[in-house]
């Protein structure tokens, strides 16, 4: 999940926050939808890590979404898709690596009846 994340950096660019002390300037009412947002992400964080710990080297079930972590930039895999996500050609898919968001969660499909399990 990166729900919070997003929002928090959504607050941060709405009120040009670049640097701690741009917090001086806002509203007290401002500060509280700060706070609150970066509690939320603070919380996500957590979750997620708890989350990777737990699933770390347990079996994946198909559909159910998982992430590649490189563990020495700590960053996820994720499709880099061509502008308007079109189909890339020879069936490849590019990739890259991210911090995390929609792109980097993949599932795998069962495979047909048909097809026999090695």
């Amino acid at each position: 999940e990166y729900t919070a994340q997003e929002r928090l950096q959504e607050v941060l660019v709405a009120h040009e926050l670049r640097v701690p002390s741009d917090v001086d300037r806002l509203t007290p009412a401002q500060r509280s939808n700060l706070a609150q947002a970066q509690k939320a992400a603070e919380d996500e964080i957590r979750t997620n890590g708890e989350r990777q710990l737990f699933h770390t080297t347990r079996p994946v079930d198909f559909h159910t979404p998982f992430q590649l972590l490189h563990v020495q930039s700590r960053l996820f895999v994720s499709l880099d898709l061509p502008p308007g996500g079109a189909a890339p050609h020879g069936g490849t898919l590019a990739v890259k690596l991210a911090e995390g968001g929609a792109g980097t969660y993949f599932s795998i499909p069962p495979p047909p009846p048909s097809t026999a399990m090695a």
